[in-house]
């Protein structure tokens, strides 16, 4: 069996925040059994969720369960950033060693959030005339506080008959100024809070920078479809925040077509002017689920066991929009039935691996000692045709 070495990477650091701030590191060097971490969603429909992360320590110092709450947490693999959070649970553990110690392990669950960076839950007034007004309002406090936003320049109008500013935070004018740019893009924070991005909204224009993972480190699910994940029509009002006001983007449950063509889209959205570019972006989101056939499915990545990995691309616990996966070589284990001739085909294993780049929008990554399992939730895409 091989094993990964990226345990021996992994850094956990808890810290108490304010005028009197205190670290306290631990690194790998057997001191934790596993660490945990869950993010993103399981739908294209979906915002993600807030990640959790789960953690077993050693209590070198006989800390109490209490002193452990509300402390924020960061988990490292080399210098990249997979979870920053504020602890909120923590249970000691009694622990007999290998060489018949006796020790105190901590277990600590931690949740996403904003209590680490204050600078985030600051409000102000902020006049929403576009999707630029978002951004603009924050920008010395951005540029202050190292924060930056992916977002979409230009004038989308959203607000001609609104003439009144909103309080908001920051971290709430940013989301929005993403949200409100392309119909599917969802907001999503890296895990330190300092850079906010939008999720997958379209197909690629052309083949996207691709990280490459050998088939043998990788497992598949079969495919399935239900209509929570894969539905014929949705319904999104973003207008809710600002009460009545009129939202610049409202949507009723229309029907679209997974299997004619991709022309002639209409849709009962109901937009205050700008119709031509308004058009184009309802188009654009059509595009994408019209291609996706089935619900994301599991797709786990193993370093270690059979191989090790040389690349730490499937450590990320955000989405890449611009980047895909592929997997090379045949898929180790049965051979698969071809549905149109009900005879074995060993081909369509490999068909599964190469055709098409995958996805992932979330998932769970599980690293300990020997081995790293990041089983994630992932739609098959291609560039559009």
């Amino acid at each position: 069996m091989v094993k990964s070495n990226l345990g021996q990477k992994v850094t956990i650091e808890v810290w108490n925040t304010g005028s009197n701030a205190n670290s306290w590191s631990f690194p790998a060097r057997g001191t934790f059994d596993s660490v945990v971490v869950n993010w993103g969603r399981d739908s294209l429909y979906s915002a993600p969720r807030n990640r959790t992360a789960s953690v077993i320590i050693g209590n070198r110092d006989g800390f109490t369960p209490a002193w452990w709450l509300c402390r924020k947490i960061s988990i490292k693999v080399g210098d990249m950033v997979v979870f920053m959070g504020t602890i909120d649970h923590a249970r000691n553990k009694h622990h007999i060693t290998a060489g018949g110690n006796a020790i105190i392990l901590v277990e600590l669950d931690a949740v996403e959030g904003g209590l680490f960076n204050p600078v985030l839950n600051q409000e102000k007034d902020v006049w929403a005339y576009n999707t630029e007004s978002f951004r603009n309002a924050w920008s010395e406090e951005m540029r202050a506080n190292g924060i930056t936003m992916q977002g979409h320049k230009g004038p989308m109008p959203m607000f001609p008959k609104f003439y009144e500013p909103v309080k908001l935070t920051l971290k709430r004018s940013l989301e929005l100024g993403i949200e409100s740019s392309r119909l599917l893009a969802q907001a999503e924070w890296l895990p330190n809070h300092t850079h906010v991005q939008p999720t997958i909204y379209r197909l690629w224009p052309s083949a996207p920078p691709t990280d490459y993972f050998p088939a043998s480190n990788v497992e598949i699910s079969d495919a399935e479809a239900t209509l929570e994940k894969t539905p014929k029509g949705w319904y999104v009002h973003t207008g809710g925040e600002y009460g009545n006001r009129t939202p610049w983007v409202y949507r009723d449950r229309f029907p679209y077509n997974t299997t004619g063509p991709r022309t002639g889209l209409t849709s009962p959205v109901q937009w205050d002017h700008d119709s031509k570019t308004n058009s184009g972006l309802f188009e654009e989101a059509m595009r994408l689920v019209n291609y996706i056939q089935a619900d994301p499915q599991h797709v786990t990545i193993i370093d270690g066991g059979k191989q090790r990995l040389e690349t730490t691309a499937h450590l990320r616990t955000w989405e890449t929009p611009d980047r895909g996966m592929k997997f090379t070589g045949q898929l180790d284990g049965p051979r698969f039935i071809n549905p149109n001739t009900g005879k074995y085909d060993p081909i369509r294993g490999q068909d599964i691996y190469t055709t098409n780049w995958w996805y992932p929008i979330g998932g769970q990554l599980r690293i300990s000692h020997d081995i790293v399992k990041h089983r994630m939730n992932a739609i098959q895409l291609a560039p559009e045709a």
